[in-house]
This record gives structure tokens, sequence and C-alpha cells, in this order.
């Protein structure tokens, strides 16, 4: 990552903007990545003639903008550009105003991203056919139409609360509120996260039902063992008020740094929705060839009522 400091003359002369709107000392930062990828996959349940292999590239870059006034504020800005699939997207903006406060962020990550535990991060680079209620957890899921509140820390104890729009055409608004506790144990810190997603209308359509979505988690560190777990429900309801979602999952990471080149990742779930149940376990090793410069390799096993499979992939990235 390269960050370039630029003046408030370059910046004008560049963009031809007045001094009036010039950011003053901002501090641009510029960043990206381009990954290879191949991925096997051996699915039971698969229909005849795939052979479920296939290489993906991908590649992202990103800029941010960040500034402080004298009066202690830190403020700023990021977009981050994807394009994965042959196509543009976008994957993640972000604007945000920080001091003794709190912070208030516009924008993607939401108190769900930001606070909860997700245990299936400890692995990088899996590939899997497992539906994302058994091994997920409903309360994240970026989203650009969403302003969120984060409070200072006091006394070890932060929280967070967004509100999550989905359009003029849908139903769907949600609101987000974490909460998270950290406490020094044995000189390493233990952090204890909740978070809750309440989802007025889960669809379009007039008289549409809700939904409650809720994470519990606890992450501890041991040297350059760390340790996550975290348990997960999801429910909805029809218009109705009929329950058609009434899922669950419990989930354990482990990630291990062997060295500054390798690091080791691990991590098991089991989920239920009513009669049906899923369960996936995944591991990895990363190694950093040189600065910006790493692979990867990745195996995941996973069961889901009469499905099964096992997935292999690896990949090579190049990042700035």
């Amino acid at each position: 990552m390269n960050k370039l400091l630029i003046a408030t003359t370059a910046f004008v002369s560049t963009f031809g903007l007045s001094s009036a709107y010039a950011m003053g000392g901002a501090e641009i930062t510029i960043s990206g990545s381009s990954k290879w990828t191949y991925e096997q996959l051996d699915n039971d349940n698969s229909s005849a003639g795939q052979n479920n292999s296939q290489f993906k590239i991908n590649n992202n870059f990103s800029v941010a903008s960040e500034a402080h006034s004298d009066s202690g504020l830190t403020y700023g800005t990021s977009v981050t550009v994807d394009t994965g699939g042959g196509a543009f997207a976008d994957d993640g903006m972000k604007l945000y105003v920080k001091g003794a406060f709190g912070e208030l962020r516009t924008g993607s990550g939401h108190a769900g991203d930001s606070i909860n535990m997700d245990v299936t991060a400890s692995v990088e680079g899996e590939s899997t056919n497992l539906a994302g209620k058994y091994r997920g957890d409903s309360v994240t899921g970026g989203s650009d139409s969403a302003i969120t509140y984060f409070t200072p820390s006091i006394n070890n104890f932060s929280a967070a609360v967004s509100a999550v729009d989905a359009g003029r055409e849908s139903k769907a608004d949600a609101t987000i509120v974490g909460l998270k506790f950290s406490l020094p144990v044995g000189g390493s810190d233990l952090a204890v996260s909740y978070t809750q997603k309440n989802t007025s209308a889960h669809g379009d359509a007039v008289g549409a039902g809700s939904a409650t979505a809720t994470s519990y988690g606890a992450s501890y560190s041991i040297g350059n063992l760390g340790l996550k777990v975290a348990a997960n429900t999801n429910e909805t309801e029809d218009g109705a008020g009929v329950t058609d979602e009434d899922s669950s999952n419990l989930g354990f990471g482990i990630t291990y740094k062997v060295s500054d080149a390798f690091n080791l990742g691990l991590y098991s779930v089991d989920g239920e929705d009513g009669d049906n149940e899923g369960s996936e376990v995944a591991a990895s090793v990363t190694y950093t060839v040189a600065p910006g410069l790493s692979t990867n390799l990745a195996y995941t096993s996973w069961d889901e009522d009469d499905a099964s499979g096992t997935g292999v992939a690896a990949y090579i990235k190049v990042a700035f």
C-alpha cells in the first residue's frame, strides 16, 4: 500500500478545484490487488456433465482520503471498485467523521459487519456449496445504504447502531445494534460481542413479514494463536405471522501465525433449519513469498441434508 501526501496546491492544479474546496493536507491512500484462483469442487449432487472446476480472476482498486481538523476531528471517505467476473462493481464506499464523541459513518461497514465475530474469516480462499444459513451470520452483509453511529470505548465497552435503507421501492429496511466488551486477560484481549438485526419486512409484497437475526461471539488470542466462537440465529415470518425460516449455527475458528510468512487457518460450523442440517470444516495455509506477493491453498468439506462435497482452491495474489 502506497501513501501519497498531496499538498493543497498539487490537489488544486490536478483537479482544477479552487482552494476553497481543496482538502489541505489530506492523506490520499491508493491500494489494490489482483488475484488468480483455481477451484475444484467434488459435489455428489452435481449435474451430469459438470466438471466443477474453474479459473477466476479478481481485481480491486481502492482510493481513500483522510484529513484532520484543528478542532480534533478526523474525517474522510473511501471507495473500492471490484472487477470480478469482468464487470466493474461497487465493493464498498463510506464517509466518516470521528472524534471524542465517537464516529458517524455512512456507507459500508455497519454495526453488524464491524462488531460481530465471523469464524469463517479464519480461513482464506475456501470454496463451498453449503447454504449460508448453516455457515454464515445474517446480521452481516455489507450495504452502502446505511448510516451508523459508533460510541467511543468507555471502560472497555463500545456500541454501535445502524439504520439500513433498502430503497424507496422496498420495505426491507433494517436496524442493527452491536455491543462489544473487551477485557485484558493474561496479556491479551478477550472480546465478547452481541449483534442483532431487525428487518421490518423481509419481502416487498404488501403485508410481508419480518426477520430477526442475532449473533453472539467471543475471541481471544494467545501469542500467535487466535481463537473465535460464534452462535447465530435467524428467524423470518411471512405476512400472516407464520415462521418460514428458523435457522441457527455454531462455529469455531482458529488461526496460527507460524512465522511472518506462514499463516494457518481452520474453522468448523454446524447449523440447522427445522429438520434440515448442514456442517462444514475448512482449512487453509497462506504463504507470503515477498511483500505484496502471496499464495494460498484451502480445503473444504461440507454436508447438507442429502448432499455432500469437498472443495480445493488455490490462489496467487499481487497487492500494492
